[in-house]
């Protein structure tokens, strides 16, 4: 039978060397390199709002760098974000807790008043290609494994999350929180109030996003507790193959799992949680 890959271990075999992931994907692509052609070939002819909405293929790079090319068609909102004061408190942009959004809307906002002087500005072209590029390698990596892709994306946007709720606010975001604080997907149906109380209850501190090893240590929490939920992502005791040892016991490096769940989430780890983990063992 051929071992199943984990989804902590594909993650620690791409982020060991992520920048050179990244850019083989970026070297290996077609349809990557196709996008971005396009998109700086559109980019002079860009001048208004309008003529960014109505290009097809720049818009999806310009959307993709955020994230958000699910919302190619949403033009009516887009043209809410890129055209409303972004200074004027009743603006769409500031209604909105998700902060990609806003960061949407800064690099783009300027088509509403110069002409597209500030995306055809120096570097601005390279900048929003090299995050096309990150999301569209954040992206193949979740054709194979979804939970990498959104461990992935984590560790890279939680240092911007100052609150709760722009936790709930992205759907990313708050899929890692709720799954590593041990709660349940249904949770996110729940009343904002209510989702908020519960991730307290559950030991969840939004400030510790502040810290590169809180959100290191608290991604590998997250896909470990992916898989014990999600046994048919790892039917072949990926998890269990990755925690044993070289002499082929597993003692040592499940206590370590155990840690990675302990010390990541701001509280003790469930015993439901604990007791599947050792169950791989028994």
């Amino acid at each position: 039978m051929i071992a199943v890959q984990s989804s902590l271990s594909q993650y620690l075999l791409v982020n060991h060397n992520l920048p050179q992931a990244i850019t083989t994907y970026e070297k290996s692509t077609p349809s990557y390199q196709r996008a971005v052609t396009a998109f700086q070939a559109a980019l002079p002819s860009i001048k208004t709002v309008d003529d960014l909405l109505n290009n097809r293929q720049a818009l999806t790079v310009a959307l993709g760098a955020f994230q958000l090319e699910s919302q190619v068609d949403a033009k009516g909102l887009l043209k809410k974000l890129l055209t409303q004061d972004p200074s004027n408190s009743t603006s769409l942009v500031n209604q909105l807790n998700d902060p990609r959004y806003k960061q949407f809307a800064q690099a783009f906002g300027s088509l509403s008043t110069d002409g597209g002087a500030g995306i055809n500005a120096s570097g601005f072209a390279d900048k929003i290609i090299a995050s096309f590029g990150t999301n569209q390698f954040e992206e193949s990596e979740g054709n194979q494994n979804p939970a990498v892709r959104e461990a992935l994306y984590f560790q890279r946007i939680a240092g911007q999350v100052t609150s709760v709720y722009q936790v709930l606010a992205d759907p990313t975001i708050g899929d890692v929180v709720r799954t590593a604080q041990g709660l349940p997907a249904e949770a996110g149906a729940l009343d904002v109030d209510q989702q908020v109380a519960q991730l307290k209850r559950s030991g969840f501190d939004v400030t510790k996003l502040t810290d590169p090893a809180f959100i290191a240590k608290y991604v590998q929490r997250y896909l470990v507790m992916n898989d014990l939920n999600n046994p048919s992502t790892d039917p072949t005791g990926g998890l269990a193959g990755l925690l044993a040892g070289s002499n082929g016991s597993g003692a040592d490096n499940s206590s370590a799992v155990l840690g990675i769940l302990g010390s990541a989430s701001g509280g003790g780890i469930s015993s439901g949680a604990s007791g599947g983990i050792l169950s791989l063992f028994a």
